[in-house]
């Protein structure tokens, strides 16, 4: 994640308009970094592009091409009908966003406004702290010279004025007095200079404005609060920022800030923050670099919407996916790669369509894995997944398969144990449930295995126990040539010839009754062979 929105909201098209904003901005956006507090001009509708929006004022319309003067110093507009003119006001942020002072009313372009922060430097220097909670009578000199009265409320809001030109302060006071007599709870206020004004709303809330000597209204708090010491702190906010740089802002920008890592917020012109870092960067150089990579993602990426969880894509070569809440904390992720997308969103699919009914278990000790892969066979894992034991053949149902395992479990718990430390001989059953003996040596490879098959296990063991007392008797013959043996058979006894590898080359087409018969036919065929005719019968 490389940027996400600044906070979150119920307006779901509040949250489009901030992707839109971002996505659309981004690419050209400036990084500007404010140190401390800066003013920023700025137009009063968001612009798309990059461009400016200030009109040259030989092509301002008729309406406003004789401004009157703003009371905040610059020059005032009205919000005008010509679609190439825009309004520009002006405000004082800190580092942290936070709006100290703004302008009263619009102007034509950014530099009139600017002319209005010159205005309020000068006024603010100077100004004298005024506080009030009541009406308040203000006698004041007017720009011809003359002297003049008014009746402002708490709010600022003028609710009577001389209606005429003095000569002098005193005769100003003098007219004003009648009036006052019907108000005897208002103050009287005489401005010789600028002024702050602390005041308290309707709703108990404080502010503060600035009035020039003239009684104009040239800046005011952006914010109430809700005690008079909050009010004048945020008075002496501006105080303390007045000497701040100007910079007009007619595109959005990336602003970088430390706090104990640099971070980035994006703010459009408006002063609104739609988007704010992904990460924190441990240098502004480095949090500088990755702006590149931000811009680039912003353009081109694709706005998808999710609910409580989401699944994401993700890697280059290979593919995975992992399953993501709505604060992006992994859930799941997958445990094999795809060698493509195509082949990641397979098995995203094989996920959504398996996990709503997928069984729930706990594995304490071990448990049996059912398989349908190739053929249905079983794994019997431990709590860690490994592989303890598995099925030796694959069936063909799964039925079949469950059979298989409710017989292993049967037979496991009475299965005896044994060490294969030594060779031993096994009694096994084949298919046709025939019994034979197969001697394993001590890493449980099969060495030896009896040539017969029996009915049952008792007629193998029997069969085993025969063979072993011949073993132990039996002779080491070494076969370098061709050789001719006598072997018993089911009805008598019978002769074969051997090559030097064991493979039999010729045998005897009967039996005979005992050994030395076979033996006299054996040194017949031994005798004539080497002088035997050759013939061919069709």
């Amino acid at each position: 994640m490389v940027a996400r929105s600044p906070e979150g909201t119920d307006d779901r098209l509040a949250v489009d308009t901030w992707t839109e904003r971002f996505g659309d901005n981004a690419a050209d956006a400036d990084v500007v970094e404010i140190d401390d507090a800066e003013y920023e001009v700025y137009p009063a509708a968001d612009v798309d592009t990059g461009s400016a929006v200030s009109t040259p004022d030989d092509d301002l319309p008729a309406a406003i091409e004789e401004p009157e003067p703003a009371a905040d110093g610059g020059t005032a507009v009205d919000a005008p009908d010509a679609e190439d003119a825009s309004p520009w006001h002006w405000r004082l942020v800190t580092d942290d966003r936070d709006v100290v002072a703004a302008s009263t009313e619009p102007h034509p372009d950014a530099e009139s406004a600017t002319d209005a922060i010159e205005r309020v430097r000068q006024q603010a220097s100077e100004a004298e702290l005024i506080e009030f909670e009541n009406a308040a009578f203000q006698v004041y000199e007017a720009d011809s010279g003359e002297w003049r009265w008014r009746l402002i409320d708490e709010d600022g809001n003028v609710l009577a004025d001389s209606g005429a030109e003095h000569t002098s302060r005193g005769e100003a006071a003098e007219a004003m007095m009648t009036l006052k007599e019907q108000a005897p709870e208002a103050e009287l206020l005489e401005i010789e200079t600028a002024a702050f004004e602390l005041f308290v709303n309707e709703d108990d809330e404080w502010g503060w404005r600035l009035i020039d000597e003239a009684g104009k209204l040239v800046a005011e708090d952006p914010a109430t609060h809700p005690t008079r010491g909050a009010a004048r702190q945020a008075m002496n906010r501006l105080l303390e920022h007045l000497d701040s740089d100007v910079r007009t802002m007619d595109r959005a920008i990336f602003q970088p800030y430390a706090t104990e890592d640099w971070h980035w917020r994006f703010v459009l012109p408006s002063g609104e923050t739609v988007a704010v870092d992904g990460e924190a960067h441990p240098t502004q150089d480095e949090l500088v670099d990755s702006l590149d990579d931000v811009r680039t993602a912003a353009v081109s990426a694709r706005r998808h919407t999710i609910g409580d969880v989401s699944i994401q894509l993700y890697g280059t070569d290979e593919w995975r996916f992992r399953l993501l809440d709505r604060d992006r904390e992994e859930i799941a992720d997958a445990t094999v790669s795809y060698g493509d997308r195509e082949a990641a969103m397979d098995g995203v699919e094989d996920l959504k369509r398996h996990a709503p009914d997928a069984p729930i278990f706990a594995i304490e000790d071990a448990a049996i894995r059912v398989d349908d892969a190739d053929g249905w066979s079983w794994e019997l894992v431990d709590a860690e997944r490994t592989v303890i034991a598995e099925a030796v053949d694959s069936e063909p149902d799964r039925e079949t398969l469950l059979e298989a395992i409710e017989e292993v479990r049967q037979l496991a718990p009475m299965a005896g144990r044994v060490d294969f430390d030594v060779a031993s001989f096994e009694l096994v059953a084949d298919e046709e449930d025939r019994w034979q003996w197969r001697l394993i040596d001590e890493d449980g490879r099969t060495v030896a295995t009896g040539s017969e098959t029996h009915e049952t296990a008792d007629d193998a063991r029997d069969a085993l126990a025969d063979v072993r007392g011949l073993i132990e008797s039996a002779s080491i013959l070494e076969i370098d040539s061709v050789s001719f043996e006598l072997h018993t058979a089911e009805d008598g006894w019978v002769w074969q010839l051997i090559d030097e590898y064991g493979a039999t080359m010729a045998e005897s087409t009967q039996t005979y009754e005992n050994r030395t018969e076979a033996r006299e036919a054996m040194n017949d065929v031994k005798a004539q062979a080497p002088d035997g005719w050759i013939t061919f019968t069709e």
